[in-house]
Protein backbone atom coordinates (compact mmCIF):
# COMPACT_ATOMS: atom_id res chain seq x y z
CA UNK A 1 0.00 0.00 0.00
CA UNK A 2 1.10 3.66 -0.76
CA UNK A 3 2.19 6.11 1.86
CA UNK A 4 0.64 8.66 0.17
CA UNK A 5 -3.02 6.73 0.31
CA UNK A 6 -2.38 5.48 4.31
CA UNK A 7 -1.42 9.37 5.03
CA UNK A 8 -4.95 10.25 2.83
CA UNK A 9 -7.09 7.68 4.72
CA UNK A 10 -6.40 8.60 8.17
CA UNK A 11 -6.66 12.57 7.08
CA UNK A 12 -10.17 11.79 5.59
CA UNK A 13 -10.79 9.72 8.67
CA UNK A 14 -10.07 12.53 10.94
CA UNK A 15 -12.20 14.59 9.02
CA UNK A 16 -15.38 12.04 9.72
CA UNK A 17 -14.72 12.08 13.08
CA UNK A 18 -14.66 15.73 13.46
CA UNK A 19 -17.55 16.49 11.53
CA UNK A 20 -19.34 14.13 13.20
CA UNK A 21 -18.42 15.49 16.78
CA UNK A 22 -18.87 19.23 15.82
CA UNK A 23 -22.62 18.03 14.88
CA UNK A 24 -23.09 16.69 17.96
CA UNK A 25 -21.46 19.49 19.60
CA UNK A 26 -23.39 21.80 17.90
CA UNK A 27 -26.86 20.02 18.74
CA UNK A 28 -26.14 19.74 22.07
CA UNK A 29 -25.48 22.88 22.49
CA UNK A 30 -28.64 24.58 20.73
CA UNK A 31 -30.41 22.55 23.03
CA UNK A 32 -28.48 23.82 26.43
CA UNK A 33 -29.04 27.34 24.66
CA UNK A 34 -32.92 27.14 25.03
CA UNK A 35 -32.80 25.05 28.16
CA UNK A 36 -30.46 28.22 30.19
CA UNK A 37 -32.23 30.69 29.29
CA UNK A 38 -35.44 29.56 30.13
CA UNK A 39 -34.12 28.96 33.90
CA UNK A 40 -31.57 31.87 33.83
CA UNK A 41 -34.10 35.07 32.66
CA UNK A 42 -37.32 33.11 34.19
CA UNK A 43 -38.32 33.41 30.76
CA UNK A 44 -38.72 31.07 28.00
CA UNK A 45 -36.11 31.29 24.79
CA UNK A 46 -38.08 30.63 21.95
CA UNK A 47 -35.85 31.91 19.03
CA UNK A 48 -35.23 29.79 16.36
CA UNK A 49 -34.24 32.57 13.95
CA UNK A 50 -31.72 34.06 16.30
CA UNK A 51 -30.08 30.92 16.89
CA UNK A 52 -29.91 30.00 12.92
CA UNK A 53 -28.27 33.95 12.54
CA UNK A 54 -25.63 32.63 14.93
CA UNK A 55 -24.99 29.58 12.56
CA UNK A 56 -25.08 31.31 9.68
CA UNK A 57 -22.02 33.61 10.66
CA UNK A 58 -19.86 30.73 11.77
CA UNK A 59 -21.21 29.24 8.20
CA UNK A 60 -19.91 32.49 6.29
CA UNK A 61 -16.28 32.50 7.62
CA UNK A 62 -15.89 29.59 5.20
CA UNK A 63 -16.21 32.14 2.51
CA UNK A 64 -12.30 33.08 3.15
CA UNK A 65 -11.45 29.42 2.62
CA UNK A 66 -13.40 29.73 -0.97
CA UNK A 67 -11.45 32.81 -1.71
CA UNK A 68 -8.32 31.60 -0.57
CA UNK A 69 -8.78 28.45 -2.65
CA UNK A 70 -10.99 29.82 -5.87
CA UNK A 71 -8.33 30.22 -8.04
CA UNK A 72 -7.75 26.58 -8.30
CA UNK A 73 -11.10 24.96 -7.90
CA UNK A 74 -12.59 27.14 -10.85
CA UNK A 75 -9.21 26.04 -12.80
CA UNK A 76 -10.17 22.13 -12.05
CA UNK A 77 -13.83 22.73 -12.89
CA UNK A 78 -14.34 25.24 -15.48
CA UNK A 79 -12.35 24.37 -18.38
CA UNK A 80 -14.36 27.80 -20.28
CA UNK A 81 -13.87 30.03 -17.25
CA UNK A 82 -17.50 30.94 -17.35
CA UNK A 83 -18.56 32.44 -14.11
CA UNK A 84 -21.44 30.35 -12.13
CA UNK A 85 -24.42 32.58 -12.13
CA UNK A 86 -24.41 34.07 -8.47
CA UNK A 87 -28.43 34.33 -8.21
CA UNK A 88 -28.13 30.42 -8.34
CA UNK A 89 -26.66 30.03 -5.21
CA UNK A 90 -29.65 32.06 -3.64
CA UNK A 91 -32.25 29.03 -4.04
CA UNK A 92 -30.65 26.07 -2.10
CA UNK A 93 -29.47 28.62 0.75
CA UNK A 94 -33.14 30.18 1.11
CA UNK A 95 -33.61 26.58 0.98
CA UNK A 96 -31.67 25.49 3.89
CA UNK A 97 -32.55 28.98 6.30
CA UNK A 98 -36.10 27.21 5.93
CA UNK A 99 -34.82 24.00 6.79
CA UNK A 100 -32.53 25.03 9.69
CA UNK A 101 -34.93 26.79 11.29
CA UNK A 102 -37.37 24.51 10.82
CA UNK A 103 -35.46 21.82 12.94
CA UNK A 104 -34.17 24.27 15.44
CA UNK A 105 -38.06 24.86 16.20
CA UNK A 106 -38.51 21.19 16.63
CA UNK A 107 -35.67 21.18 19.04
CA UNK A 108 -37.62 22.85 21.45
CA UNK A 109 -40.32 19.74 21.56
CA UNK A 110 -37.70 17.09 21.02
CA UNK A 111 -34.54 15.54 22.27
CA UNK A 112 -30.81 16.11 20.83
CA UNK A 113 -30.48 13.22 19.59
CA UNK A 114 -33.74 13.04 17.57
CA UNK A 115 -33.11 16.12 16.02
CA UNK A 116 -29.82 14.80 15.15
CA UNK A 117 -31.61 12.25 13.05
CA UNK A 118 -33.68 14.40 11.40
CA UNK A 119 -30.43 17.15 10.39
CA UNK A 120 -29.49 13.55 8.69
CA UNK A 121 -32.58 13.88 6.95
CA UNK A 122 -32.23 16.78 5.12
CA UNK A 123 -29.37 15.24 3.42
CA UNK A 124 -31.55 12.25 2.51
CA UNK A 125 -34.21 14.45 1.46
CA UNK A 126 -31.59 16.82 -0.60
CA UNK A 127 -29.52 13.47 -2.39
CA UNK A 128 -33.46 11.88 -3.61
CA UNK A 129 -35.04 15.55 -4.81
CA UNK A 130 -32.07 15.68 -6.52
CA UNK A 131 -32.39 12.51 -8.60
CA UNK A 132 -35.82 12.79 -8.71
CA UNK A 133 -35.65 16.09 -10.31
CA UNK A 134 -32.10 16.59 -12.14
CA UNK A 135 -31.56 12.75 -12.97
CA UNK A 136 -28.06 12.97 -10.63
CA UNK A 137 -26.93 10.40 -8.73
CA UNK A 138 -25.02 11.32 -5.49
CA UNK A 139 -21.31 11.28 -5.74
CA UNK A 140 -19.83 10.03 -2.81
CA UNK A 141 -18.63 13.35 -1.81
Amino acid sequence: MNKNNTSTDRRIIIYILSFVFVGSVQGIFIKLQSKSYKTVLDYPFKHPFFQCFLMFIGESICIFLWLFKKNHYLSQVNNNNKSPNKLLFLIPTFCDIIATVLLNISLFGLSASTFQMLRGGVILTTCLLSYLFFKRKPKNF
